[in-house]
């Protein structure tokens, strides 16, 4: 595993532990920070997982991982278990439903004492996701793919990168979507 190299790492906001996800692999470790010691092994993703963003809720430690198993998945830190699975589904009624549609980012952010997360796909869509709930809350599609976002700390903007090389700039409602003209390098 440790051969494999470390793809994304995140502090819980505890401090006491540290989630990690090796390069290619589909789940995620959980190590205890003051130990330096493997925790926990959280299973149950169907292929590779790209992200993960860690958050607190009601006294929890939480864990949203992106997959490219058309999947994000929250799990329980404590308990290491998944307590729930937001699907993906296209949004092109042509598309085939088995298809898989990779989610490559996510990042959550809390916006009026509600968690939220936002993910951004293959499918070039950008969604906004109730992190507690697991209920999609909107969908914004793109043009071209987004292979980053961010939230602003108060939680009410996001800036997203395409693969166009041009970075874009929208309201967390997903009401306007203001595209910043010059492309960076």
């Amino acid at each position: 595993e440790a051969r494999l190299g470390v793809k994304v790492i995140h502090f819980t906001e505890d401090n006491a532990s540290v989630a990690v996800v090796g390069r290619d692999l589909q789940h995620i470790f959980i190590w205890d920070a003051l130990l330096g010691v493997k925790d926990k092994t959280l299973e149950g993703h169907e292929d590779i997982v790209n992200d993960i963003a860690v958050f607190s809720h009601k006294d929890r430690t939480l864990v949203a991982s992106a997959s490219n198993d058309s999947c994000i998945r929250v799990w329980d830190v404590e308990l290491g278990n998944c307590v729930s699975i937001l699907h993906l589904l296209a949004l092109d009624r042509d598309t085939d439903p088995s298809t898989s549609i990779p989610v490559t980012s996510i990042e959550h952010f809390s916006l009026a004492g509600t968690e939220r997360l936002l993910s951004c796909s293959k499918d070039n869509t950008i969604r906004l996701w109730d992190a507690t709930e697991g209920v999609q809350l909107g969908v914004y599609s793109h043009p071209a793919f987004v292979n980053a976002l961010s939230v602003s700390p108060d939680g009410l903007d996001i800036v997203f990168g395409d693969a166009n090389n041009a970075l874009h700039t929208m309201s967390t409602s997903f009401e306007t979507d203001l595209v910043i003209p010059e492309e960076f390098t």
